[in-house]
């Protein structure tokens, strides 16, 4: 049994929303994918489904199963993860920024944006302000200010305005997350 077998319950199989739209309004080119925190595979399977030719799953704990030649499987902390460079065309990292230390993340960041190809994209979700993670500063996790957001716009090329959603779960956690596609020029 997984430490994470109530939140893949609470999550299921399909992709968010957020990310399937993402997929269907700005990757179009579809070769390799990188699945960064890929957990259950459920955003892994979506990205294979819709056209791309290869997908590499990243998570320390891979929970789902799959026997496609096409997905790769990477059993690794995606701290200590280095991708290839210019070797991926859209990059995904859901719910799983949340769950780093604030000062790792910068290093992610830089590392998708040399893994990614020119006119690559990153979709990614981070923790705002707000959350109640963030107040009241569960396990250091990361988050964004504005500040870090616009920051975060300098190298990269904003493709859609950072979506806020704000809303409570079935267990009244305050949620604050900010949700964001990225692009590298070209």
């Amino acid at each position: 049994m997984s430490k994470w077998d109530q939140y893949d319950s609470s999550v299921g199989d399909d992709p968010h929303p957020f990310v399937v739209g993402a997929v269907e309004r700005y990757a179009t080119a579809r070769d390799t994918a990188l699945d960064l925190g890929a957990g259950n595979l459920r955003h892994t399977t979506f990205l294979l489904k819709n056209g791309f030719k290869k997908v590499i799953a990243v998570d320390e704990e891979i929970r789902g199963q799959s026997n496609k030649s096409s997905i790769e499987i990477v059993t690794m902390r995606l701290q200590e993860f280095v991708p290839g460079q210019q070797s991926c065309s859209f990059v995904l990292c859901w719910a799983t920024l949340f769950f780093l230390a604030q000062s790792e993340v910068p290093a992610i960041f830089d590392r998708v944006y040399a893994a990614l190809k020119p006119g690559g994209i990153f979709v990614c979700n981070v923790l705002g302000e707000k959350d109640d993670w963030v107040v009241g500063r569960v396990r250091g996790r990361h988050y964004a200010t504005a500040v870090e957001l616009e920051n975060y716009n300098k190298r990269w090329v904003q493709l859609a305005h950072p979506r806020e959603d704000r809303h409570y779960d079935k267990n009244k956690k305050s949620w604050h997350v900010w949700e964001l596609v990225l692009g590298r020029s070209y």
